[in-house]
């Protein structure tokens, strides 16, 4: 009895241990698609990561047309900047890369990246894709995006625009289950942009999210989170719903009947996961959508929805045929990654075959060189003149 009792009690303080220290010992993997929205040609792109050492910043993504960009630690503000910008040519008095601002609004996902699209698709385009990943012990405290711009002041230099782009990071936290499974969360939150005291008591303009969930038993790099990507896009797999999205007033909205709307918790969108045993990344995929549908006069609040389908693989890559949907504003492609501290240890998660042989073939063999016969040696003349032989000759008697 005593036995059975230790037993079961180092098993449950081994599922603890699991499940506390998989805080640290896991990955988060971010890659997005925003277009340049500033007005004026793009020449680079920042990444601000509140709060976060760029120590923990484990990869970057460096198919953009900017290529691989450069981490910029400000101790004074921890804060962690990735920086991607373009080169200056002094003798043509232009930058050498530039990301346009789009003519024509896409309405769906869209490959911006080297290899992505063909050239002269990706140049008239005006988006691109960037992305990190990052130590799961260091959340930043808030993500922003500003896309850089051509200075006035100085020639040659590059400054942010003047204000940054309006779609959300993506935020995960891990929960921790005694004797069981961690459970994974995401969420996004949507931006606050008021900047004056009457905007505040009004709703921002709302968005269309159509979010993708999927589990994978694989590790997911950033070159993995692309939308042609089989194993994301699994219609076996992969949920589908859409959501609306949706800035709350900061200070008395002037409406009285919030609490009868639809979209009443429509600026806070959360997912949970929990990890299987065979499970190593948990996926995300948002894609965000203009709201086209009616909004109440008296403080902006969107009144439709965006969709009626709460959980549909009909439609991965094509917008609900519904008129609240319109174009595409840009998407973040998340994944959360485990370690080897994130499988219950009492289970053994079962590998699936990878249809190898297991013995080794085993190898012909191979036909030796018969030994030739070394040639006898021959005698070696010597370098010194013999010496001429002379007959001897009779003496007279």
């Amino acid at each position: 009895m005593l036995k059975n009792l230790c037993i079961f009690l180092s098993l449950l303080g081994l599922a603890s241990l699991a499940t506390a220290t998989f805080g640290n010992s896991y990955e988060t993997v971010s890659r997005f698609t925003f277009f340049c929205n500033a007005g004026v040609q793009c020449h680079g792109f920042d990444i601000v990561l509140k709060n976060v050492s760029c120590a923990s910043v484990t990869d970057t993504f460096d198919l953009s047309r900017y290529r691989a960009p450069t981490k910029i630690q400000n101790s004074t503000t921890s804060t962690c900047v990735i920086r991607y910008k373009s080169a200056y040519n002094s003798t043509t008095k232009r930058f050498s890369e530039s990301t346009r601002v789009p003519s024509i609004p896409s309405t769906s996902q869209l490959s911006c990246y080297v290899g992505g699209m063909a050239g002269a698709t990706y140049n008239a385009s005006g988006c691109e894709q960037f992305g990190y990943s990052l130590k799961g012990s260091e959340t930043p405290s808030s993500v922003d995006y500003y896309w850089l711009v051509a200075s006035n002041v100085t020639v040659g230099s590059l400054v942010r625009s003047a204000s940054n782009v309006a779609i959300p990071a993506v935020t995960w936290s891990v929960q921790s289950v005694a004797g069981g499974n961690p459970v994974a969360k995401s969420s996004i939150k949507s931006l606050d942009l008021k900047n004056d005291t009457d905007s505040c008591r009004r709703f921002e303009d709302a968005q269309c999210v159509k979010i993708l969930i999927t589990k994978i038993e694989t590790e997911i790099e950033l070159d993995d989170l692309v939308d042609d990507n089989p194993t994301i896009y699994n219609k076996t797999k992969i949920q589908v719903k859409w959501k609306l999205l949706q800035s709350k007033p900061t200070c008395n909205s002037t409406d009285d009947d919030d609490d009868d709307d639809d979209n009443e918790d429509s600026d806070y969108l959360e997912d949970e996961d929990e990890y299987e045993d065979d499970t190593v990344s948990v996926v995300r995929v948002y894609e965000f959508y203009n709201y086209t549908g009616a909004y109440r006069p008296v403080n902006h609040r969107a009144l439709d929805k965006c969709s009626n389908e709460t959980s549909s693989t009909s439609n991965l890559r094509k917008t609900p045929s519904v008129s609240t949907v319109g174009y595409y504003r840009g998407s973040q492609m998340a994944a959360l990654v485990s370690g080897a501290a994130t499988r219950n240890p009492t289970k053994k998660p079962v590998r699936k075959p990878t249809g190898r042989p297991t013995k080794k073939p085993v190898r012909k063999p191979t036909r030796r060189p018969t030994k030739k016969p070394l040639p006898k040696p021959t005698r070696r003349p010597t370098n010194r003149p013999r010496k001429p032989t002379r007959k001897p000759t009779r003496k007279p008697i």
